[in-house]
């Protein structure tokens, strides 16, 4: 009979797939050997025992991952004495920290949870010389630890039978195995804290920095500098997240979609100096420039709904001038200057049209961002209630 009491949660290697327990093992067993009559021997009904000097069966971790020590429990009950009735009743009790291969599901991370098994049963011996089984199909959790990362969700045994066939057509007689099923879930808050809100508010900051003026001359750099803050972040807590190539962690995913959004942000900052300075190479805006700056209630004028500017020439004719050529080269004098007046307040009026635009463009591409944002991060975190 076997009874296992789990004491603590010592660690999980998500990346070498290794759970790390601390536990106290109980077997018990009755050997008709070593039976006496306590009038015999002064009525001693209780004696112990070293391991070699009492038969101890070959029980082992079968999914053990402690490569450094021996997979047998005999090993982990070294100098601890066993307990003898005079009944031939033994109780073999030892405390053994147990490092298990375990199947991880990382693909929800860090909102995982994990089931690991321990597989307990005799190397050599069969059915037909040892039957294991669980005393209680509940686990011992009356001494267990809390775990600063872990929450235990359940924690029971159950008894199967397996066969381990060398060959094909080889008739063996099934092992008797015990299973502790152990499972538990991470808790988030410190990747939460850490990680999640510090990306959402770097996102932010690059997301807003479109409506930042571009005048001020500050958007590029400031775009640029919170790439990079995003890049340093995600190397400072690339040793935090395990590494799966099956499944892209949540978090990945995440840290990954941050990165991209940062990016577009930066292009579109270029985009949007491109937009603001093509009024210095004389090119008309479009009406659709137009129509979305209406949505965001931004009027832009065509060149024919703000006005001319220029000279009435007869009201510059002088009287009593001696002779029409010094009529015409004044007329040619306020003509040329008219014509370079009107160049100059088209350039800056085609100037204000494309900062206009370029304005149009900075607020549909922050509804835009956030717009997606949003979408992809309900598509990303719906999964966490798909896989729970």
């Amino acid at each position: 009979m076997v009874d296992i009491a789990l004491f603590q949660i010592l660690n999980v290697h998500e990346r070498s797939k290794v759970i790390e327990v601390a536990t106290f093992m109980r077997f018990f067993w009755n050997d008709s050997r070593l039976q006496w009559n306590p009038k015999d021997y002064g009525n001693i009904t209780i004696q112990h025992f070293a391991n070699d000097e009492i038969w101890i069966p070959d029980i082992t971790l079968y999914n053990s991952a402690d490569y450094n020590k021996q997979t047998s429990l005999k090993f982990y009950s070294e100098g601890i004495p066993n307990i003898v009735e005079h009944t031939g009743y033994v109780r073999w009790n030892f405390p053994a920290v147990l490092r298990v291969s375990c199947t991880m599901f990382l693909k929800i991370f860090p909102f995982d949870t994990q089931k690991c098994n321990m597989i307990i049963a005799p190397w050599v011996s069969d059915v037909s010389e040892i039957y294991i089984y669980t005393k209680q199909r509940k686990g011992d959790m009356k001494h267990f630890q809390l775990n600063g990362e872990w929450n235990i969700l359940d924690f029971y045994t159950y008894n199967t039978e397996m066969n381990y066939s060398s060959s094909p057509g080889t008739v063996v007689l099934p092992f008797s195995e015990v299973v502790s099923t152990i499972i538990i879930q991470r808790k988030p808050l410190y990747y939460i804290f850490n990680l999640i809100i510090p990306c959402i508010f770097l996102l932010l900051i690059s997301t807003m920095g479109l409506l930042m003026p571009i005048a001020s001359g500050s958007r590029a750099p400031l775009s640029i500098m919170v790439l990079l803050s995003m890049v340093v972040l995600n190397m400072s807590i690339s040793a935090y997240i395990p590494v799966d190539s099956h499944n892209i962690p949540l978090i990945s995913q995440f840290t990954m979609f941050i990165m991209f959004a940062m990016g577009m942000n930066v292009i579109f900052t270029v985009g949007s100096l491109n937009i603001h300075f093509n009024g210095h190479y004389g090119k008309r805006t479009a009406y659709v420039a137009r129509a979305l700056g209406k949505v965001f209630g931004i009027i832009i004028k065509k060149h024919s709904d703000m006005g001319t500017l220029g000279f009435d020439l007869t009201e510059n004719k002088q009287d009593g001038c001696q002779s029409c050529q010094h009529m015409e080269l004044t007329n040619k004098m306020y003509k040329e200057k008219h014509e370079r007046n009107m160049k100059r307040i088209k350039t800056e009026r085609q100037k204000s049209e494309w900062m206009l635009v370029a304005m149009v463009m900075d607020r549909c591409l922050v509804v835009c961002v956030l717009l997606v944002t949003c979408i992809v991060f309900t598509l990303l975190f719906n999964q966490i209630t798909v896989h729970s």
